[in-house]
């Protein structure tokens, strides 16, 4: 498997050194017939792990902003809009484990939300954004199982 990009410098597999729970992550429900599992059940994990992280993040760097704010930015953070964009930025398409040409038609259109509410690619570009979403929470999961649930930094 070819390392996943980070911003950080250290690749995704570095993150994560259990191979196994980074190709579940990567691996979409229609890769049928194959030895792995779909990402689902960790995609479930991460959506709780990445509010938490954001939580917690904003919670210390923000002490003068109220909870009802604080709730708001979490949820401009950690939403099917900023994750797909997300994905995108990482490349993380290129990883996903699929066996579906309508993702990757999707996934190689570059266009808009706009231009995709005009015509017949609507459905299959809004679902390719959700699949874009649905991976960055089961990687998040991935590495948080991969670190025995310790969100803490060394």
């Amino acid at each position: 498997m070819e390392p996943l990009p980070s911003k950080n410098g250290k690749a995704a597999t570095e993150l994560c050194n259990q191979k196994l729970l980074l190709e579940e992550a990567n691996t979409h429900g229609s890769y049928v017939g194959q030895q792995s599992n779909p990402y689902q059940r960790l995609e479930f994990v991460g959506d709780v792990v990445l509010g938490l992280v954001v939580s917690d993040y904003l919670y210390e760097m923000c002490p003068h902003i109220d909870s009802d704010d604080l709730t708001a930015l979490r949820s401009a953070n950690v939403s099917n809009e900023k994750l797909p964009c997300m994905s995108v930025d990482l490349s993380l398409y290129r990883f996903l484990r699929h066996n579906s040409p309508s993702l990757d038609q999707a996934f190689t259109y570059q266009v808009t939300m706009e231009e995709a509410e005009e015509n017949e690619e609507k459905g299959s570009i809004l679902k390719a954004r959700l699949v874009l979403a649905d991976m960055v929470e089961s990687i998040a999961a991935a590495v948080y199982r991969d670190c025995n649930s310790n969100l803490k930094s060394d």
